[in-house]
């Protein structure tokens, strides 16, 4: 499986454009959120506009929230499709990738949707009243019940994890999507735990590294320029380097995820 992810981020590394496409709709939703936010208003107009407006301020502080979600089923949508395209031709369109993120939008928000209510949802639902009841007291019960919501959103997301690749790749409709994606999950349930096992050391790894550098850059920075200002701008420089590090990292999993998919496609196909 470690193959997937060389082929992967040798395939990112062929497609920094596309990479840079994505930074760029970050540092768009980055800006639209400081603006939403309205903390660049003084606080006396903040004031004013808080007791007149106080339901419109409510939306706007949120929204930012929600344009984030709806703007990354896209992105997911489109970094899939763009995957399938540099898997069958060796590269991606960037317009391919935006019609793509467009034709299958609505069915992945669908299968967004059906996530939280089978997945996100029943854990809160048991997790929420524990924590109100008992007050989060740590004891056995708290240990048995985080191992519990572990193990089950570890196994849906193991059944889940191929649906938005059926979707997208091959244009099935949501509810034929997670099907297949549960028939694949039972017959390779331990290889998909492994890939995502991997997937996240992977993650974990680069992120520390990155956090570790980060750290001591800005260290050194306002170490040897005792300058706050010049501090805040190499924390500024370092967060967008981070932030297309991220999106870097993000695409080479998906490249990596198609590959995998189309492995266990091509088995399940020899088998019937």
């Amino acid at each position: 499986m470690i193959r997937f992810f060389k082929q992967g981020f040798a395939g990112t590394n062929k497609n920094l454009g596309f990479v840079g496409v994505l930074f760029l709709i970050d540092v768009f939703l980055i800006i639209l959120s400081g603006i939403l936010s309205l903390e660049w208003i003084s606080d006396q107009a903040s004031a004013r506009v808080i007791v007149l407006h106080y339901d419109i301020f409510k939306i706007v502080r949120a929204a930012p929230e929600f344009i984030k979600l709806a703007v990354e089923i896209f992105v997911v949508s489109g970094s899939i499709a763009a995957a399938g395209q540099f898997i069958t031709s060796g590269h991606i369109k960037i317009d391919a990738f935006f019609r793509s993120g467009i034709k299958s939008y609505l069915r992945l928000c669908l299968l967004t949707l059906i996530w939280f209510l089978t997945a996100v949802l029943p854990t809160f639902a048991v997790a929420l009243p524990y924590i109100y009841f008992f007050d989060g007291a740590v004891n056995l019960a708290t240990g048995i019940l985080i191992a519990a919501i572990a193990i089950f959103m570890l196994t849906m997301t193991v059944f889940f994890f191929f649906a938005p690749f059926i979707l997208v790749l091959d244009g099935t409709r949501t509810i034929e999507s997670i099907r297949k994606s549960f028939g694949a999950a039972k017959k390779n349930f331990g290889a998909i735990l492994s890939f995502i096992g991997i997937y996240f050391a992977i993650m974990l790894a680069l992120y520390f590294l990155g956090t570790v550098a980060v750290s001591a850059y800005l260290g050194t920075v306002e170490l040897l320029t005792q300058s706050s200002r010049i501090g805040q701008f190499a924390r500024f420089s370092i967060e967008a380097i981070f932030s297309f590090a991220a999106r870097y990292i993000y695409i080479a999993g998906v490249i990596a995820t198609a590959l995998f998919y189309n492995k266990i496609k091509n088995s399940n196909e020899k088998e019937l």
